[in-house]
Formats: structure tokens, C-alpha cells, sequence
């Protein structure tokens, strides 16, 4: 796993005239316990301040300019150490710069820029906004109070993921011993797009956290339409094999509805075809039904946070195939009463204040302002966007709202780790019915 252990600005902080401020030095001790016998990665400026304060360590240095150092091995090629990471814990340590290169890929952030009076033996998945909103630029003007008053307003999905990754391994496992047969899931992606194959990647990684076998096919964006629908039949035919998912997007000569129809509906982890997705409108859908995986994962997360649904008032923002529409149908199901709206919707702000849960997935960052809310709502940020400084942002205006008295899903670890546990539930749901008919 690849866990950032500090998050801090190395030129205003661990890496300034080699000094170590006042926060470093007092956790020293916590940062040699946890890295110890581990590969940590970090910056120069990192490594010259503290580094060599860390021995028995695989310290690799990550820089585009030197060319090595004594103590430690010189690199600028990140996939070695994402290799590193699929087979033991690597910590990365450094500040901005190093935060921004391993974002897509880190699985756990460990804060340690906090004042001497708290325990820092805690790991906190916290979004990215929100810590920056409660440090200021001088460590020393740090209130831990801040922090306590919105912890509670925050709808982290971790607590809810190891939830149902715990019952998922479990049933695995005991499916598994009785049929020996183990699940599969087939990953095609057509061409190189980098943000699909972070998705990809982070996709591996759970489903062999879950033991999980998943097969990644990677097709040429030059592939015909044809050859690659008859891949997807090859996979269809393929027993061993028990669910599909084809990576988005596609090339443009590609036709998606095509594809979507072409993948088997008692294979099609993301819910994408026509069967199953009817079958959610009609009610037709039990304990065994497939459901699309971002808004199971908003129901999950809800439920999970004891959100009670039924004649809730509920605006959804967005109108897309994936998000919204079958949200609606999702949260109708749970009889809440539900207003689908979009960018053609008149008054919408006015719409959303009159809501108990809004749930926006426009792709519009800070979209979702004071303007649309009021106190006491539930708000779910389904959007994934970078802000003008390049940040990975929701639609909410995360730290204007937060200060309200709400409670709001964060971005990052929020949505999109629920859409991928999601993913894996599907996986399962084909798997064991694959075995009901063995």
C-alpha cells in the first residue's frame, strides 16, 4: 500500500535551512516506529532535513535532476514505486509537490503537520480541502477545536468501505471453499487515456485487497468496433469469467450503446444494460440484482449514516444515464420523493434550499454554493473535478458549506471509493449466481 505519513509544504516546514519545526521534531518517534524496515519516499529537501534521522530504511529519493545521493537510491520513474507498493507498505514523505505526483495513487494519508497535543497514532483519510482549511500558513495558529467542531458534519466512505469489505471477503472466502471456483473480473481498455488507467489501477489494487482475480485486457484506440464486440462475446462465453466492466471512455468511432448492449446482463458489473437497468425501474431487483454502482454507493454511504430516506424531499442535480436517472429510480424505491433537475431548470437554487438531501453531480467545480443550501440538510457531492490550482474538487463548495450545520460527503474519499466497492459488490452478486447455476 502507498500511504503519505506527512503532508506538508517541505519549504515551509521539513525542508526550510535544514531545520526541523516544532511539529517534525515532536513526532519523530511516531515517524521512526512506523516507517521502520519500510521504503520511504520523499524529496530532496525532505530527505537532506529528516531522512537521515530515519535509519534502517530503503529511502528512494524522487527527483528529476540529481543523480544520486549517499543513503539513498534517485529516481524520477513512478512506477517503480507504485511496483513497490502492490507488495509492501511504502511511505511517502514531503510536501506539495510530491503530494500532487502521488495523489491517483496513494491509498491511505497519514496527517502529521498538527500541534504537540495531539496523538498522531491515528490515521485520518480526511479531504484534501478540508485540511487545508483548518491549517493556516503558521502551524503555531493551528486550533485542534476547529477540528472537532466539523469532523461530525463529514460523511467520510472509509468507516462504510471496510464495512462491506470485511462482508465481502467473507462471503467470498466461504463461496470459494465450497466450489472452489474463484471470482473473476474482466477489465478491457481501449487505448492509453492516463486517467482511465489510474481508475484501472486502483481497480487491481482493491480487487486484490479483496482476493479478487481481475484480468486487465488492454486494446489498441485503433481496435474496429467489431473486433472488439467480439471480444466482449469471447468473454461472455468465458465461464470462467464472472463479470465484465468496459473502461470509458471509448474511442469516438466506438459506439457505447452498442457496447453496453453487447456485454451479457448477468455479467455486467457496471449496470449498464438495457435488462438491468429496466429491471431497476420496474422494482424488479432483490438481494441478487445488479444496481449501477454510483448511486448504490450514495444509498450505501446514507444508510450506513443512518440517513433515513423514506419522504425525505430529495433534488438531484444532473440527468445523466449513470448518476442521476437511476438514483432517482434508487431513492424512489426507498420512497423518498424525489425532483430531477439540470441546467435547464428554472429557479434552481430556490429548488434545492427546499430539500432535505441534495445530491449534485453536474462536473462543475464549487457549483453547489451558500446560495443553494440551508441548515440541516444532507448534501452528497458526486463530482470529480480540478479547481483552478489543478486540486481534484467535488461540485460543493466544500469550504464555505462545511462551516454550515450540515453534513456533506468530502472529495476525494467520499463517492468515489463507495462507486468502486460498488463495483467489486456487483462482481460478487455475477459470481454467485454464476454458481447457483453451476
Amino acid at each position: 500500500m502507498l500511504k503519505m505519513i506527512v503532508c506538508t509544504d517541505a519549504n515551509n516546514g521539513i525542508g526550510k535551512d535544514n531545520k526541523l519545526p516544532w511539529n517534525i521534531k515532536s513526532e519523530m518517534e511516531h515517524f521512526k516506529s512506523t516507517t521502520s524496515g519500510h521504503t520511504v519516499v520523499m524529496g530532496r529537501k525532505t530527505f537532506e532535513s529528516i531522512g537521515r534521522l530515519l535509519p534502517n530504511r530503503k529511502n528512494i529519493i524522487f527527483s528529476n535532476t540529481l543523480q544520486q545521493i549517499e543513503g539513498a537510491t534517485v529516481t524520477n520513474d513512478i512506477n517503480i514505486v507504485l511496483n513497490l507498493a502492490k507488495n509492501e507498505d511504502v511511505f511517502i514523505i514531503g510536501g506539495k509537490a510530491i503530494y500532487k505526483l502521488f495523489e491517483p495513487y496513494y491509498d491511505e494519508l497519514l496527517i502529521s503537520r498538527l500541534p504537540n497535543s495531539y496523538e498522531c497514532d491515528t490515521t485520518l483519510n480526511l479531504n484534501m480541502n478540508f485540511f487545508n482549511l483548518i491549517n493556516t500558513k503558521d502551524c503555531n495558529e493551528f486550533k485542534i477545536e476547529t477540528y472537532s467542531s466539523y469532523k461530525d458534519k463529514i460523511l467520510f466512505s472509509k468507516p462504510c468501505v471496510d464495512s462491506l469489505k470485511s462482508k465481502m471477503i467473507a462471503e467470498k472466502e466461504q463461496l470459494e471453499h465450497k466450489y472452489h471456483i474463484k471470482p473473476k473480473l474482466a477489465i478491457i481498455q481501449v487505448g492509453n487515456d492516463y486517467g482511465s488507467s489510474v481508475y484501472v489501477n486502483n481497480k487491481s489494487k482493491l480487487g486484490k485487497e479483496l482476493g479478487i482475480d481481475v484480468d486487465l485486457i488492454k486494446l489498441e484506440d485503433t481496435i474496429t468496433q467489431t473486433d472488439l464486440v467480439n471480444k466482449i462475446q469471447e468473454l461472455n462465453k468465458d465461464q470462467n469469467v464472472h463479470g465484465i466492466l468496459i473502461q470509458k471512455p471509448l474511442p469516438k468511432h466506438i459506439d457505447e450503446h452498442v457496447i453496453n448492449l453487447t456485454v451479457s446482463p448477468n455479467k455486467d458489473t457496471d449496470c449498464f444494460h438495457p435488462l438491468n437497468v429496466g429491471n431497476l425501474w420496474t422494482g424488479n431487483i432483490n438481494d441478487n440484482s445488479l444496481i449501477p454502482c454510483t448511486p448504490y454507493g450514495v444509498i450505501k454511504l446514507l444508510q450506513f449514516y443512518g440517513v433515513e430516506l423514506e419522504s425525505k424531499d430529495v433534488v438531484i442535480i444532473g440527468r445523466s444515464n449513470i448518476v442521476a436517472k437511476p438514483l432517482a429510480a434508487l431513492m424512489l424505491l426507498n420512497n423518498a420523493t424525489v425532483k430531477i433537475t439540470h441546467s435547464k431548470t428554472k429557479d434552481l437554487a430556490e429548488k434545492c434550499k427546499k430539500a432535505d438531501i441534495i445530491v449534485s453531480a453536474v462536473g462543475k467545480a464549487n457549483f453547489i454554493n451558500e446560495s443553494f443550501v440551508k441548515d440541516g440538510q444532507i448534501i452528497v457531492d458526486v463530482g470529480i473535478n480540478r479547481n483552478e490550482a489543478g486540486k481534484v474538487c467535488g461540485d460543493v463548495d466544500f469550504n464555505n458549506l462545511i462551516k454550515k450545520d450540515l453534513k456533506i460527503t468530502p472529495v476525494p474519499f467520499g463517492i468515489g471509493p463507495m462507486t468502486l466497492i460498488m463495483l467489486f459488490h456487483n462482481l460478487l452478486i455475477c459470481y454467485k449466481n454464476a454458481l447457483s447455476n453451476h
